[in-house]
């Protein structure tokens, strides 16, 4: 199946792989890390169920090149490595925005609307899934509960109907597995569907994550 650039009116770019049912398609939207854009997670697309139509978004803050972020990340500030929340927040918004226009646009199953995202793109997928509260099925590869970047009003509950897939490398260089494990616990606690993964890699997906993955999706 054929990929389309661009053809729905966002204000993200993005690349858009159309269902193979004619109406009443499950979502997936796909969120990608920092550095990286919308080509990234698209590379799975071949290997997504037909059904799906798939929306690979790319994020609103250029770092020169083919690289894109969805906040920005400052390495070298004398209190040490820090990241925008502010900018996350608005990136949150944002993409609960372009999840509307997009159901709007496509003749999509709004109660089948689903969230991959990959570090950064995880980051933001946690805080979309509390903040829409009525998101299907959120994949959050390689990333952590960041609650700075959570609504204010969020709430215990403001999971629950969402079901969760999260999964780290336990040799990460960049996000340690700790935060991931610490995230999984806070989830619990927040009382989500969590179904947890740890896999012999570092900050990336291997072949048997994105096979877990590919059937929490299709389950």
């Amino acid at each position: 199946m054929s990929s389309i650039i661009g053809p729905l009116d966002l204000p993200l770019s993005h690349l858009y792989r159309p269902s193979a049912l004619k109406n009443n398609a499950p979502l997936l939207v796909l969120l990608h890390g920092y550095g990286s854009n919308m080509h990234d997670l698209f590379g799975f697309a071949p290997y997504i169920h037909e059904k799906f139509a798939i929306v690979a978004l790319q994020a609103p803050i250029p770092l020169g090149g083919p690289s894109y972020a969805w906040y920005n990340i400052y390495f070298d500030q004398p209190q040490g490595k820090w990241s925008d929340a502010q900018q996350g927040k608005e990136s949150v918004q944002l993409v609960l925005d372009v999840l509307d226009q997009i159901t709007q646009q496509i003749d999509v199953n709004t109660l089948e609307v689903n969230l991959l995202g990959f570090s950064q793109g995880a980051i933001l997928s946690y805080a979309a899934a509390m903040s829409h509260g009525h998101l299907s099925k959120v994949i959050c590869l390689s990333g952590y509960l960041n609650e700075e970047l959570l609504p204010d009003n969020a709430r215990l509950n403001s999971c629950q109907g969402s079901l969760f897939f999260a999964s780290h490398g336990d040799q990460d260089q960049v996000i340690p597995v700790a935060w991931a494990r610490k995230s999984s616990r806070r989830l619990k606690e927040l009382g989500c569907d969590l179904e947890y993964h740890e896999f012999p890699v570092g900050h990336g997906v291997s072949p048997d994550n994105f096979t877990a993955l590919n059937s929490f999706l299709n389950g």
